[in-house]
């Protein structure tokens, strides 16, 4: 595990240097105002940010949302409260991909006085940070975690991204869309949120009118993955659910069509991050995102578009747009809570029903939160935005 060195990332000008004043200049202010001004207040964030295996390429996206967030506070000259304007501090924890390694990070992040914690890239690493979190009363949000117990009978934990329930969901209504009577899932047993879309995907589809899907699973190896594959395509599907990472699944499309599979194929969030090579190996398949800058924007949507490629060159993901509005939710909470520590800031927290961000609008109501997801295909121009499905879960964050 790493932790880089008490990294912080300040976010409103410091206060210059008093210079000496003279003994006489100092009594004479000691009796005109007796009850020295109070500090600018400030809110302390602990940043978690995940490194290599499933989380891999999603830390640069982290990193870069942080850093447009630092920009956009001190651009505005803090966070509006309302008592004033706040400073930001974010001190960033980066940790390894196993659960241990999130667990120390997220110790010492809730050991280091931050009033919140924004972090947990997957649902495995969010549960276990959740847990703790709860248990030493310090406001948590997750911008990746998807599982929905993450939250249930939870006051100070938190979430952005549409549950696995709601995105098994519209998988599923997705498939039937495309005429698909028959389908499959392949996932890994020991994600939580592969697991979860697999068993929702299954009930859904059958629902819908289809016949109920084939799951198979895998433990994590590529041979394993590679024999399941085949035993599902033994079924004959017409539509192809593969819950692994964008990094797996180039193999496994490629591996299908080679047996003969000329079905559609659909996949998780996270192939947005696919390389150029990944996506010529996919074209046609179809996944789905929380955000994608297609369609119409509002203002603050092209808004954090063009400032995001202005500053780093890329576009920016729907991961980045979720880090974002992580910050932003916290944000307007802020606005409203009577102070900036974790007891006051959970409390403002509980009380947001809808939050309206870069990554479009969320609503809360219990549990995770509910959002409309965008359907993407793999193309050989590139990632292309087809529309939009309206999300059927609601939640609470």
């Amino acid at each position: 595990m790493q932790r880089s060195g008490r990294t912080h990332i300040p976010f409103a000008p410091r206060r210059l240097a008093a210079l000496l004043l003279a003994l006489g200049a100092a009594f004479c202010l000691l009796a005109c105002d007796p009850v020295p001004r109070s500090a600018q207040e400030e809110l302390f964030v602990a940043f978690l940010v995940a490194e290599g295996g499933d989380a891999a390429g999603q830390d640069a996206e982290y990193r870069r949302a942080a850093e447009l967030v630092r920009r956009d506070v001190s651009r505005h000259g803090g966070i509006p409260t309302p008592r004033g304007r706040a400073a930001l501090k974010v001190e960033v924890f980066t940790h390894g991909p196993g659960v241990e390694d999130a667990l120390r990070a997220m110790r010492r992040a809730l050991a280091s006085g931050a009033a919140a914690v924004i972090g947990g890239t997957t649902s495995t690493q969010a549960l276990p940070m959740a847990a703790l979190a709860e248990e030493r009363g310090i406001p948590f949000i997750s911008p990746g975690a998807t599982a929905p117990c993450l939250t249930a009978a939870r006051q100070y934990v938190f979430g952005i991204s549409s549950p696995d329930s709601s995105q098994g969901q519209a998988l599923a209504r997705l498939g039937r869309t495309r005429g698909a009577t028959r389908a499959a899932v392949l996932y890994e047993q020991a994600k939580v949120s592969s697991s979860a879309q697999a068993l929702e995907f299954q009930k859904e589809f059958s629902a819908l009118g289809g016949h109920p899907p084939v799951l198979a699973s895998f433990k994590g190896d590529r041979r394993d993955s590679e024999v399941q594959l085949r035993r599902l395509l033994r079924s004959r599907p017409q539509y192809l659910l593969l819950s692994v990472s964008h990094g797996k699944a180039a193999h496994l499309v490629r591996l299908s069509r080679a047996q003969g599979f000329p079905g559609d194929f659909a996949g998780l969030a996270d192939w947005e991050l696919a390389q150029d090579a990944e996506v010529m190996d996919m074209i046609g398949a179809h996944f789905l995102a929380p955000w994608c800058p297609g369609g119409d924007q509002t203002a603050g949507q092209q808004g954090f578009w063009e400032r995001y490629t202005a500053s780093f060159g890329r576009r920016p993901s729907a991961i980045a747009a979720l880090v974002y509005d992580a910050f932003g939710l916290l944000f307007q909470a802020a606005g409203r809570a009577l102070g900036l520590g974790p007891q006051t800031l959970a409390a403002a927290l509980r009380e947001v029903t809808e939050y309206s961000g870069v990554a479009g609008v969320v609503r809360f109501s219990g549990g995770m939160p509910a959002r409309d997801a965008h359907v993407l295909q793999m193309t050989s121009q590139g990632i292309l935005h087809l529309g939009i499905i309206q999300n059927a879960g609601e939640g609470r964050p």
